[in-house]
């Protein structure tokens, strides 16, 4: 029924244009309202019409096109057929102003599927845009098979009127040169414009490589305006570009109007060239540019296939054919070239609407076709249409043209091999005949598409992938052979690569190969067996029956092993591929060696160049920073990184440079002349006799000497262990300068700063400070013959020089021992802790084993044996004033009753410093220590051996704190299987002893309870100490007498009284206390308030 009203509608148009005009708008809007255009049978109903699926998205089919009517046409017939034909949905635009932002609009959507007469001038802009979004280029679709043309055009309504007169066509440039052209009329003036539309003529196409060009082509010098060396061009009002043949005269010139400055350069260069007079203008206004050419007399740029001037009768002005080697330098008087015009398309929909695409592929419009389409286009506007003058067009032109658009229809089973499509039968599956064929569908992952052949002409099927090659995408048109490295799946979709651990050298294979146990490879896809190499790890050793022929260093770097790879050695890291083969031989390849894996010292640990595999554990982790051999810290040196470099000195683990003054020898001079007068000082606040030495004064002495012990045995535990975590070795590392004695007055500065002499000269500090001490009294008791005041008492030097061995002794013991203080490096080696550079066995350390026996004999056996018989006679000669000046750095802090107590001091510092000696395990080392340190704290807790009770207090305080620190460095550190045994060895067996010492207590109490002779033990003790206590009574009746007496008795003995007397004031004389409990009658008089009990004792009960 439509196509009936459609052809009633062409009738009326042709018999009576003017008349019918509006019926045959109605009738063909009707048309188009009934949803069809062509008069064919199998058209497809729209409710048939099916949406196609791009990337998982529904979508009617788009087509799309510059905003201009030729490529529109070109478009709707598309859509037309794509509709009525094939069965799609459609959706027509959204259309670009330019071929450029048409291109653009699609290749950014996903509504628009093909685009077509994108004009070839803009390849740059295209190829611009591609280049910054590659994922979104549009493969090309075809060329159209029409072309476009550009330039300057003619009308006539000039031309017509110009041969009437003269015989001459103006459309050929012979007729328009100046020289033979005689105007009257035929041309409007340039003063008939309003210039104000126009754009400044210099504003575009101007610049120095344009006016090179321009030159080149015209030698019009006349053009320029020079000022400065620069040229600019030479504009009539500003606005018009006059051409030399009426550059004088612009009254002469002929209007020339484009817009945006199209086609400037090449009609510039003619309009020069040829001695045309013209004027040339360029307006932004796109109404202007049409108007101004239909209303007024001149040329215009113009193109085609376009219908702007169409109407008018425009023709292209000729010049000499297009000559391609002048345009491809800028000189462009001869013909522009045919443009080709392109059409694109979105990927996805080849294989979505295969047919569609084969049809845009074939469709075929040619230059006649266009301008017979676009002559139809200015009829009905001439008759006044409109509205839907494009549908009407393509419409008419598709019924009148049937044999022509079903020719570009492929039949079903016609597959194109080149889009990757291949026959199926109707339920999908593919065949390999017609026969059995009924459609086409693209070739699954895994098959390819072959071309076919018979009788009813070409098409193609989708065969499997050969073996050795495969295909992971659908639609292709031949399978990619498996390259060395990776083999095909079962299936063929893929050539995977070969995994890890195995290798492929050959191409086109099924299978993989296995690398040899244990060896792996760097990654998947090894395509020989040389990428077979070690686990990480592991390395892979030179030796093996015989050097390997790669292993270029002498046989004493390399490890004998008959393994493929060799376990990394501890200390090592060993990536994945290690190989000794790539051990550097020497330090310039060292600093020059390759990425090539081989083992590598970890962070920690430090290897000798020529024993590359021979480990050493380093003391501090940041002295060795690992990597290379032979690499240490700055001013680092020596194995393990233990040594400082000439002109630095050790301490808290790392090397200092000395300084100028430090290098001096006076700077060693200097400490010996003023130590005299630090021994005087010293002296004289030593003089203190014992009925002082109960004041508050002596109580800071014995602050400071806790403080400088617990220093030093805090250093001396945290060197136990090999390597500290960072921030407990910031945070307590300090504690070991303490015990670098030389190091903290940096003697190896300007003193001897090789380790033997180091070593013996810390060794022997004590017997240099002991000369000093005699070297100053000797000089007191010669000065003192002249200064009396001077003299120096020999017992109070003599107790200085004690109390200095005393404050210092756990770090004079530790010096002493040092030498025996190893620890086991993972070559099996040992080192000394204090010098690791140095190796047990070595010949700098047994030359030092008898100069360290020696040490141990005199600074700490002998010492010890000394105060101990101190001890052992003090009883019997502490009246005698000499003796307790000479021994008072012994007893001076203590309290009467337990004066011996500095002994067990000095032996706790040789139980600490012999940790070291007796140990190598870090776990059986920090056991050694908490036994010592629990054992001093128990028994200090039991004898309260200070004077002062602040003192105690601190005693005990810091003995548990660094007990806890003992304790707790366990878990700071990593223990190996054999340290873990140990651990619990020692604590089963601590277990153990805790039930027999709870077995033990009970049996002691029965015995306590039951046993008669405990009883009369417990009696006559009773009656022993009553007797004491009556005899002191009866000679303390008086109290001021009482309290003189003990303003000279140590403050814990003081605290004793005030616990012994409150107890008696409440027991025997009745008198009730605040604070304790009494089992009697109350008193009648008032409570008595204990001044000596405070808030907190206040608060607790009292059992007497």
């Amino acid at each position: 029924m439509e196509t009936r009203f459609l052809r009633l509608a062409q009738e009326l148009g042709a018999m009576v244009p003017g008349r019918c005009l509006f019926l045959l708008v109605f009738l063909c809007n009707l048309v188009r309202a009934l949803g069809n255009c062509l008069n064919a049978s199998d058209v497809v109903p729209v409710a048939d019409r099916i949406n196609i699926v791009v990337n998982g998205e529904s979508l009617p089919i788009g087509f799309s096109s510059p905003d201009w009517d030729s490529a529109k046409i070109y478009s709707r017939i598309a859509e037309i057929i794509t509709q009525e034909i094939l069965g799609f949905n459609t959706q027509m635009g959204p259309h670009g102003d330019e071929s450029q932002s048409a291109y653009k609009l699609v290749a950014e959507g996903n509504s628009i599927h093909f685009l077509s007469e994108i004009w070839s001038s803009f390849t740059a802009e295209i190829i611009a845009f591609e280049a910054a979004n590659p994922s979104l280029a549009l493969p090309l679709l075809k060329t159209l098979d029409y072309k476009g043309r550009d330039g300057m055009h003619i009308f006539p309504k000039s031309s017509e009127p110009y041969y009437d007169s003269n015989g001459r066509s103006l459309e050929f440039y012979q007729y328009f040169n100046a020289s033979v052209l005689t105007l009257t009329t035929e041309f409007s003036p340039i003063s008939a414009f309003d210039i104000n539309s126009l754009s400044a003529c210099d504003g575009s196409e101007s610049g120095p490589t344009e006016q090179s060009y321009y030159l080149s082509a015209t030698g019009d010098a006349g053009a320029f305006t020079v000022l400065n060396g620069v040229r600019t061009w030479n504009c009539h009002q500003g606005k018009w570009w006059l051409s030399p043949a009426c550059r004088n005269d612009p009254s002469t010139c002929v209007p020339l109007l484009t817009h945006l400055f199209w086609g400037w350069s090449e009609m510039r260069q003619k309009a020069a060239y040829f001695n045309m007079p013209i004027a040339m203008g360029s307006t932004p206004s796109a109404e202007l540019y049409v108007e101004w050419p239909k209303n007024h007399k001149m040329l215009a740029y113009w193109w085609t296939p376009d219908d702007k001037f169409k109407a008018e009768g425009a023709l292209q002005m000729f010049f000499p054919d297009h000559n391609p080697g002048e345009w491809d330098v800028g000189v462009k008087t001869s013909m522009p070239a045919e443009e080709p015009l392109w059409a694109y398309y979105k990927p996805g929909v080849d294989s979505a609407a295969p047919k569609v695409f084969l049809v845009l592929s074939n469709m075929a419009l040619y230059d006649d076709d266009m301008t017979h389409l676009l002559n139809e286009v200015v009829r009905l506007r001439t008759q006044g249409v409109v509205s839907n003058i494009v549908d009407t067009v393509a419409c008419n032109w598709l019924n009148n043209n049937v044999a022509r658009w079903r020719a570009w229809i492929p039949i079903a089973t016609e597959c194109t091999r080149s889009l990757g499509f291949g026959m199926t039968a109707e339920n999908g599956t593919f065949v390999l005949d017609r026969a059995h064929a009924t459609g086409c569908t693209l070739c699954s992952p895994g098959k390819y598409a072959s071309s076919y052949a018979d009788d009813v002409g070409q098409s193609a099927v989708c065969l499997a992938c050969p073996s050795g090659s495969a295909q992971d995408r659908g639609g292709q048109t031949e399978c990619a052979e498996c390259a060395a490295g990776t083999y095909r799946v079962d299936s063929g979709v893929r050539c995977s690569p070969c995994g890890k651990g195995t290798y492929q050298p050959a191409v086109a294979q099924d299978s993989c190969l296995t690398c040899m146990s244990p060896m792996t490879t760097v990654t998947v896809g090894s395509d020989t067996q040389e990428l077979c190499i070690c686990p990480a790890g592991t390395f892979q050793p030179c030796l093996g029956g015989g050097t390997r022929s790669e292993c270029a260093c002498p046989a004493s770097f390399y490890t004998s092993s008959s393994s493929r790879c060799v376990e990394c050695p501890e200390g090592m890291y060993c990536n994945e591929g290690s190989d000794e083969q790539f051990f550097p031989c020497s330090v310039g390849e060292m600093q020059n060696s390759t990425s090539n894996p081989y083992p590598k010292p970890s962070e920690g640990y430090f290897v000798l160049l020529e024993k590359p595999t021979d480990v050493y554990k380093c003391i501090d982790e940041p002295s060795c920073p690992g990597d290379f051999a032979d690499h240490c810290g700055d001013g680092l040196m020596g194995v393990a990184c233990g040594a400082c470099a000439a002109g630095f000195y050790k301490q808290a683990g790392s090397c200092n440079e000395c300084g100028d003054l430090e290098q001096n020898p006076l700077f060693l001079i200097l400490p010996l002349l003023v130590s005299p007068v630090f021994v005087f000082a010293f002296y004289k606040v030593s003089l203190v006799d014992v009925h002082l030495w109960g004041r508050t004064g002596q109580g800071f002495g014995g602050i400071g000497y806790l403080m400088l012990v617990y220093v030093q045995t805090v250093s001396v535990i945290i060197s136990i262990f090999p390597t500290l975590p960072a921030t407990l070795a910031g945070g307590v590392g300090w504690t070991a300068t303490s015990a670098e004695i030389t190091s903290l007055f940096r003697l190896e500065c300007a003193g001897p700063s090789d380790f033997v002499g180091s070593f013996i000269l810390n060794l022997v500090l004590p017997e240099i400070a002991g000369a000093i001490f005699f070297v100053t009294w000797l000089g007191a008791m010669l000065i003192g013959k002249f200064v009396p005041k001077l003299r120096m008492d020999g017992d109070v030097v003599l107790g200085c020089f004690g109390a200095i061995l005393k404050t210092f002794f756990v770090t004079v013991a530790s010096k002493c021992f040092s030498l025996f203080q190893l620890y086991r490096h993972p070559n099996g080696s040992f080192s000394m802790r204090a010098s690791p550079e140095v190796l047990q066995g070595s010949e700098e350390w047994s030359s030092m084993v008898i100069f360290s026996a020696m040490a141990i004999c005199v600074n700490c056996v002998f010492l010890l044996v000394v105060i101990s018989w101190a001890m052992w006679v003090a009883p019997r000669r502490f009246h005698l004033k000499s003796f307790r000046m000479r021994w008072k750095f012994m007893i001076q802090k203590m309290r009467p009753s337990v004066y011996w107590w500095m002994m067990t001091i000095f032996f706790k510092g040789l139980w600490i410093s012999l940790t070291g000696v007796l140990f190598t395990n870090a776990m059986r080392q920090s056991l050694w220590i908490c036994f010592g340190l629990l054992f001093y704290t128990t028994i200090s807790y039991v004898f309260l051996p200070w004077r002062s009770v602040f003192v105690t207090i601190l005693d005990i305080g810091t003995h548990v704190s660094t007990l806890l620190l003992c304790l707790l460095l366990p878990f700071l550190i990593d223990f190996d299987q054999e340290e873990q045994q140990t651990a619990v060895t020692i604590f089963v067996t601590l277990s153990i002893l805790g039930f027999l010492s709870v077995v033990g207590s009970m049996l002691w109490a029965l015995v306590k309870g039951f046993s008669p002779w405990w009883k009369r033990r417990r009696e006559r003790n009773i009656e022993y100490y009553a007797q004491r206590m009556a005899d002191v009574f009866s000679s303390a009746t008086e109290p001021r007498l009482l309290a003189e007496m003990m303003t000279e008795i140590p403050a814990l003995d003081i605290l004793e009284i005030k616990y012994v007397a409150t107890m008696m004031s409440s027991e025997l004389l009745g008198k009730h206390v605040i604070g304790r409990l009494d089992w009697g009658e109350p008193a009648l008089a008032d409570p008595v308030k204990d001044q000596f009990t405070d808030g907190v004792a206040r608060s607790q009960v009292i059992w007497t």
